[in-house]
């Protein structure tokens, strides 16, 4: 059917022909997804979920506490590492990326410029939302009723969790009248 022996005898073809060759889909090598366990992370967040994802809890929070980006692009990252910093982070953050996408990373390293770290953001961001909590009334109201009372934390809500957490998705607010005929016994 798709090897033809040939007519003298010789051996056979054994090249596919168009009936029995086997369909092959996969990405160009250039897109870093071929074989790899996980695709390039698109930014250097990303790459953090990652190491979070993989278990590698150690080295997600050096990068997240210890580690001023500099420049990311997939497969190449450019940091400015703190004093508290692993020494061994830059060989082992490249070994696993390298593991997980099957690609291999340029790493580099920098005593100069970069971003905050991503611990020193959240905390700034966390104080922000506290100092904005504390100027709201109800707040101030409430501190001042309670002697001794505090502020413990501030949590951030979307519209959509607050209605979930008092069970009202989906639910639409309104008055309830009373009848002026009904009990308080009625139901």
């Amino acid at each position: 059917m798709g090897m033809q022996a040939p007519a003298g005898g010789g051996a056979a073809d054994t090249r596919p022909t168009m009936q029995h060759s086997a369909q092959v889909v996969a990405m160009r090598a250039d897109d870093g997804f071929v074989g790899a366990k996980h695709p390039m992370p698109i930014s250097f967040e990303a790459m953090i979920d990652l190491f979070r994802k993989e278990k590698e809890g150690v080295l997600a929070v050096a990068l997240t506490d210890h580690v001023r980006i500099v420049d990311y692009a997939p497969g190449k990252l450019t940091i400015n590492p703190t004093e508290r910093a692993p020494l061994d982070l830059v060989m082992r953050v490249k070994a696993c990326l390298k593991a997980w996408t099957d690609q291999d990373w340029l790493i580099s390293v920098t005593k100069e410029g970069g971003d905050e770290t991503i611990r020193t953001k959240e905390i700034a961001r966390d104080q922000k939302m506290r100092d904005d909590a504390m100027e709201e009334p109800i707040v101030k109201a409430l501190l001042s009723s309670f002697e001794g009372a505090k502020l413990l934390a501030v949590r951030e809500y979307a519209n959509d969790d607050v209605d979930d957490m008092m069970g009202l998705e989906g639910a639409e607010v309104g008055v309830i009248e009373a009848d002026d005929d009904a009990s308080e016994f009625d139901f």
